[in-house]
């Protein structure tokens, strides 16, 4: 039988930047601590899922660069001049990796760190490969000394290590948990035992009716409440990084959008107040901030979703503490019921179509709905973004962030005054089961050769990129 804690403790974690780069960096760490500290590494190579080279293909990983001097106007470079992504944060683990810190690896990182990294990179002693029809979380990652070979493979999930091997051989003890400081968080590596048990929770959020999966948060107890706010202190921080200062992270979508309110182009409202919020956590993560946020559902973007606006609109409404944490439980629970029926990682974005769904759920219950006004709200933000693609990972997620923000308040407002979809209609079918493996098919069946189309079209622009000469 499937309990809060349970899920709470697989499902909701800090992670410090992207999350594909954060597994990346987890599984080389994983390997790296099976050799001698005392051995040199000699050559890093990672072989990764299409959706994990996708999502880690160009964001910011962090530490590289430390926006402590955010951008002022446009770059010249809107890549940046340092390594990005996927195999940034490859060399960055072998170097100053801690597998015991999961999706938060690179916590340690240093400027000393950075550089020794970057001369990795440029040298070819780091290597990241794409594997043609892989989906989904895979990262399989060798680090190798003039001694020793380790190898760490992750799949099903973002912490999920499921074979650790030193020379061949396989390692078959897991990790100790996690007792060291920071946040009062679950574990975050898993032995494969631990995974195996994961996906099996996946399946029997997936399996459950839309009314028994809100259900569990009858479970909350005090020290739920707790480490629901870790979260929301977590993300509001990272947020508010965003908002600093006279120049911007990332897009700086957030800090354009608080001078919008502040000179009085856009109105001072909670849908605008939601979506600032967002966009400016976002702009500092995928800018590389070398800051956590808590993670919903394997992805640290889902989590500013489905977190920010209930606590934004709980702080504006003046609602209990516990009140705000019930409504982030449920958005969290939908969060996880969605994506586990429509893939872990996919074509569609998620942060619109299932983040998006679990916030406005949420904000339904804050606000006093019923069950059937948040199930309509849900619905309603999965008809209006079911077929927004997911192109990786990048500072431009801010965009779909926003979009999920917005969408997720306006939806509850419609659902709490009877607005809503009531007939089947496109994609939405009539209960919201039916309109999630709608969803769900159309990503696995519909959108099946579109990544591929995808990461074509990101390899060729991140060419011509190179080779064109800097702007101004």
């Amino acid at each position: 039988m499937l309990t809060l804690k349970q899920f709470l403790h697989r499902e909701v974690k800090p992670a410090l930047g992207c999350t594909e780069p954060a597994s990346v960096a987890l599984a080389v760490a994983r390997a790296r601590q099976e050799l001698e500290p005392k051995d040199e590494v000699v050559w890093v190579q990672v072989k990764v899922s299409e959706s994990i080279f996708k999502n880690g293909m160009a964001v910011g990983v962090p530490g590289v660069g430390l926006p402590d001097a955010p951008r002022v106007g446009l770059p010249k470079d809107p890549l940046g001049p340092k390594p990005r992504g996927n195999v940034m944060a490859a060399a960055l683990a072998a170097v100053c990796g801690r597998a015991e810190y999961g999706l938060e690896a690179l916590r340690d990182c240093q400027p000393a760190d950075v550089r020794q990294a970057e001369e990795w990179v440029s040298g070819g002693r780091v290597q990241v490969e794409c594997l043609p029809g892989t989906h989904g979380v895979y990262v399989e990652a060798v680090v190798a000394s003039a001694q020793h070979t380790a190898a760490c493979t992750i799949a099903g999930d973002h912490t999920g290590i499921v074979r650790v091997t030193l020379d061949g051989r396989t390692v078959s003890e897991g990790l100790p948990r996690n007792t060291q400081g920071g946040t009062q968080a679950p574990s975050h590596t898993q032995a494969p035992r631990d995974t195996q048990d994961n996906q099996d929770m996946l399946e029997a959020i997936g399996a459950l009716p839309f009314q028994e999966l809100l259900q569990l948060a009858g479970q909350m107890d005090d020290d739920d409440v707790d480490y629901i706010w870790q979260g929301v202190d977590m993300n509001l921080a990272i947020a508010k990084r965003g908002l600093s200062g006279d120049a911007h992270y990332g897009l700086g979508l957030g800090l354009a959008i608080r001078r919008f309110l502040e000179r009085g182009v856009l109105r001072d409202d909670p849908v605008h107040k939601v979506r600032m919020i967002c966009c400016a956590a976002t702009d500092a993560r995928m800018s590389g901030v070398q800051m956590p946020v808590m993670s919903s559902a394997g992805s640290g973007n889902h989590g500013i979703v489905a977190i920010l606006p209930i606590a934004v609109l709980g702080a504006e409404l003046g609602k209990p503490r516990q009140d705000i944490a019930r409504a982030i439980v449920l958005s969290h629970l939908v969060t996880s019921w969605v994506k586990s029926r429509i893939g872990r990682l996919s074509p569609i974005c998620g942060c619109t179509a299932a983040a998006g769904a679990g916030a406005a759920a949420g904000l339904v219950h804050l606000q006093g709905g019923s069950l059937e006004q948040m199930a309509a709200a849900a619905q309603t933000v999965m008809a209006s973004t079911a077929g927004l693609i997911c192109d990786g990972a990048k500072e431009s997620c801010s965009l779909r962030v926003g979009t999920a923000a917005a969408d997720a308040y306006l939806a509850a407002v419609f659902s709490l005054n009877g607005i809503g979809i009531r007939a089947p209609q496109g994609v939405a079918g009539g209960p919201i089961e039916r309109t999630v493996e709608n969803i769900g098919r159309l990503n696995r069946e519909g959108m099946a050769g579109v990544d591929p189309v995808i990461l074509g079209i990101m390899g060729e622009e991140q060419a011509k990129h190179r080779s064109s000469p800097p702007l101004g």
